[in-house]
């Protein structure tokens, strides 16, 4: 028998945060990694290892990513599904093929429903955006 002990790594209930203080990043094909907030190319001296109750909220422009579906619809509407299953979503909108509109939001003040409005305006210049100039029927 070995007197040599060997530790046995743990789960770490650490998240990577950004100098910025987002914890989304997209992780390019060179192998670098880029913050999804600010688009900074982070690295160890721009982040660091942090609590997820003692993350520090974005302070600058509220940041907004569009889920891309890596060319995989059931990739992308498993996503969406599993984002909207979080506490801290304050609103969805679904859209069906026939033009149906389903909508949520706890939104409770005018100031909040102004919020989530200009959100939604952003996720519909998202979805401009990728497939061209915006068509205000």
């Amino acid at each position: 028998m070995s007197d040599n002990v060997v530790g046995i790594p743990t789960k770490s209930n650490m998240l990577w945060v950004c100098e910025c203080g987002c914890r989304t990043f997209y992780l390019v094909g060179d192998g670098s990694t880029e913050c999804a907030a600010c688009d900074a190319v982070v690295s160890d001296d721009q982040g660091g290892w942090s609590p997820p109750k003692s993350v520090a909220r974005w302070d600058g422009p509220e940041p907004f990513a569009d889920v891309q579906g890596n060319n995989s619809e059931e990739f992308a509407r498993r996503r969406i599904s599993n984002l909207a299953n979080e506490a801290d979503v304050v609103a969805l909108v679904v859209v069906r093929e026939g033009g149906t509109t389903h909508t949520w939001s706890s939104a409770e003040s005018v100031d909040r429903v102004e919020w989530v409005e200009r959100r939604i305006l952003e996720a519909a210049d998202l979805i401009s955006q990728r497939f061209g100039a915006r068509d205000d029927d």
